[in-house]
C-alpha cells in the first residue's frame, strides 16, 4: 500500500501547488494536500482489506448484484472525495451531501437485494450515478464567486433528495412495496431533467 500511496499523495502535493498557484493560499493548499491524503489513505485502506479478506476466507465469491453495490459505494466515495477536495466550497452542502451518502449506501444492499428489486432499485441505483452528479456539478464546476449564488438551489435539492430517502427507509421498513414505483416515478422527476455528466 506504501507505494501507491506514495504515488497518490505526490498527486495531493500537485494539487496543493495548484491551488496556492490561483489562490496565493498555503492554508487552503495545505488542506487541498492533507483531505487528499486522508481520502486516499482511507481507500487504500479499504482495497487493502478487502484483498486480505479474500486471501484469508473461503467465503463464495460475490454474485452480480454485490459487485454491482461495491462499484457504486465507491463512486458515492469519488463523489465525496471530489467535494471536499473543491476549493471554497460550502460547509453545510459538504454536509448534507454526506448525510446522502450515508443514506444511500444503506439502502443500495437492501434495494438490490432479490426481496427488493424493482423500479426502485434502478432509481437508487442511478444517484450515485447521475442524480448526485445533476445536483453538484454545477456547483463545484463554477467560479468561487459565483458558487455563493446557487448555494441556497443545491441545498434545496439535497434536501429534497434527502426526504425522499428517507421516505423510502420507512417504506421498505413497513413492507409498502406499492408505494416503490410512486416513490421511484416522483425521484426521476425530481432530478432526471439537468443532469450535467458523471464524476
Amino acid at each position: 500500500m506504501s507505494e501507491n500511496f506514495g504515488k497518490l499523495s505526490l498527486v495531493g502535493i500537485i494539487l496543493g501547488i495548484v491551488s496556492f498557484i490561483f489562490t496565493s493560499s498555503i492554508l487552503l493548499a495545505v488542506s487541498v494536500i492533507v483531505l487528499f491524503d486522508i481520502g486516499a489513505f482511507l481507500y487504500l485502506k479499504r482495497k487493502e482489506n478487502e484483498k486480505e479478506s479474500e486471501l484469508t476466507s473461503e467465503k463464495k465469491p460475490k454474485d452480480k448484484k454485490e459487485e454491482v453495490v461495491d462499484e457504486l459505494v465507491d463512486k458515492l466515495f469519488e463523489i465525496n472525495l471530489k467535494l471536499r477536495l473543491t476549493p471554497n466550497v460550502s460547509e453545510e452542502i459538504v454536509e448534507r451531501t454526506e448525510k446522502v451518502i450515508d443514506m444511500v449506501k444503506d439502502l443500495l444492499p437492501v434495494v438490490n437485494s432479490k426481496e427488493h428489486v424493482s423500479e426502485l432499485t434502478v432509481t437508487v441505483n442511478r444517484i450515485p450515478l447521475k442524480y448526485l452528479p445533476s445536483i453538484l456539478n454545477p456547483y463545484i464546476q463554477i467560479s468561487d464567486s459565483e458558487r455563493s449564488n446557487l448555494e441556497a438551489k443545491i441545498l434545496d435539492n439535497l434536501k429534497a433528495l434527502q426526504t425522499e430517502l428517507e421516505k423510502i427507509r420507512t417504506a421498505i421498513d413497513q413492507g409498502h412495496k406499492d408505494d416503490y414505483q410512486r416513490m421511484s416515478t416522483l425521484i426521476d422527476n425530481l432530478f432526471n431533467e439537468n443532469n450535467n455528466g458523471d464524476f
